[in-house]
This record gives structure tokens, sequence and C-alpha cells, in this order.
């Protein structure tokens, strides 16, 4: 089982265009040793964003890298692990998309089960369907 200190280490080798965003956001905040996981994910964040705007195939091919690490986690993590992905990962993007149905629908398609039902919980817990 990875440990929480192993996340973001294992995010930057196996994302080395993250290394940008992960120095960007510490250059700005100063001492990165101050936050928890849910605080180390919001590069993570932007990364995922940025890539899910620009909708080519090369960002395609890197985006389900990401949601397949992000899946793995959400399902083999602990509970801190799992919260972090959930709550500063996912529920983030999902909230970014939430008036833009297009790339909220874009974002879902390269969800895995668990990561899928988490943010359509939260949407209908945030939208519900009268």
């Amino acid at each position: 089982m990875i440990k929480e200190s192993e996340v973001v280490p294992m995010l930057l080798r196996q994302f080395p265009e993250f290394k940008k965003y992960w120095d960007d956001h510490w250059d700005y905040l100063g001492e990165e040793n101050e936050f928890g996981l849910c605080g180390k994910l919001f590069p993570f964040t932007r990364y995922a964003l940025d890539l899910l705007n620009l909708e080519t195939a090369e960002a395609d091919e890197i985006l389900h890298k990401m949601f397949d690490i992000s899946e793995n986690l959400m399902t083999e993590g602990n509970e801190t692990i799992r919260t972090a992905i959930a709550t500063c990962f996912l529920e983030d993007i999902s909230n970014r998309f939430a008036e833009e149905p297009e790339k909220n629908e874009r974002f879902k398609t390269f969800l895995g089960p668990e990561s899928l039902g988490y943010c359509e919980a939260w949407e209908e817990l945030w939208n519900p369907k009268s």
C-alpha cells in the first residue's frame, strides 16, 4: 500500500510536466512541508484542468494515465489518501466544471467506476434533480 508521503513523488515521476506546476506552486507559497496531502494535490489539480481544456490526443493520453492512477489511489489508498483524492482532486475538478456540462461530461469519460461514483454523488448532493 502506498504511503501518503509517496503520493507526490510518484506523481512527479509519472508526469514529468507536472514538475513545473509543482515548482510554481511552492515558489509562490513557500515551504511545502506545512501542507498535508490535500494541499499538495492543488498543483496536480491545476495540471489536470489545463490538460482537460486542451482537448488533444496527447493531453487525453496523459489524462487517461492520470485518472487511472487516481482511481487506483481511490481504491487502494488509505483513508487519508482516498479522502485527499476525492475532495482535493476529483471534487475540485467537478466543481470547476459544474456550470460547463460539456467539459464536465468530458472529464467524466476519464474516470474509473469508484471516481465516477464519487463525482456523481457529489453532483447529486449539490445539484439534486427536482
